[in-house]
């Protein structure tokens, strides 16, 4: 079902009550492939650079999925420069990290799932229910604003490839971080 939403098929999804946003077209075949291997997208972003109004973006995704498959993830990830944040589904938000800046009246922040996500997810299916409540909640962000080499370096990661640091010191993180 999710991607029949990500792919235009669906008008909404039990996350997100509207049609994916034009930014997400680029990603769609990233968030399709993510979804294929097992792990449910409940929201993302591509990165958006600086304009000359101050407004950018960082890449990110949030996703559940067991966590057999969260540990090969994180596993994936953990030499590489993007910030992994994991919890139980129910462990309250506690780490949050602005992924939008720029525009006053919309600011974007990940790291917490609300409380509501596993209730509006459920199906009645009382084993994938079950199945919902013990997976784990993921987001990934680059940290750098405006880059968009996160989708394919996600796809390996998910796949079980290492990912390397991609950045050499915090010196090129620029500066509005």
């Amino acid at each position: 079902m999710t991607d029949c939403y990500v792919q235009g098929e669906l008008d909404t999804s039990p996350e997100y009550l509207g049609p994916i946003d034009e930014e997400t077209a680029p990603i769609a075949n990233f968030l399709c492939f993510y979804n294929d291997f097992g792990y449910l997208t409940l929201s993302s972003q591509p990165g958006v650079p600086l304009d000359e109004e101050g407004y950018a973006q960082r890449a990110y995704v949030e996703l559940m999925s067991p966590a057999e498959s969260v540990y090969r993830l994180v596993s994936a990830l953990s030499a590489s420069h993007y910030v992994t944040i994991v919890r139980g589904a129910h462990e309250p938000q506690d780490s949050v990290m602005r992924v939008t800046i720029g525009n006053p009246s919309h600011t974007t922040s990940v790291g917490g799932v609300d409380e509501n996500t596993i209730e509006r997810l459920k199906n009645g299916n009382a084993t994938l229910d079950q199945q919902l409540e013990s997976c784990l909640y993921v987001t990934v962000v680059d940290p750098l604003w405006g880059t968009n080499m996160m989708w394919p370096d996600l796809c390996a990661a998910v796949r079980g490839a290492t990912i390397p640091q991609r950045i050499g010191t915090m010196t090129d993180i620029p500066s509005f971080l």
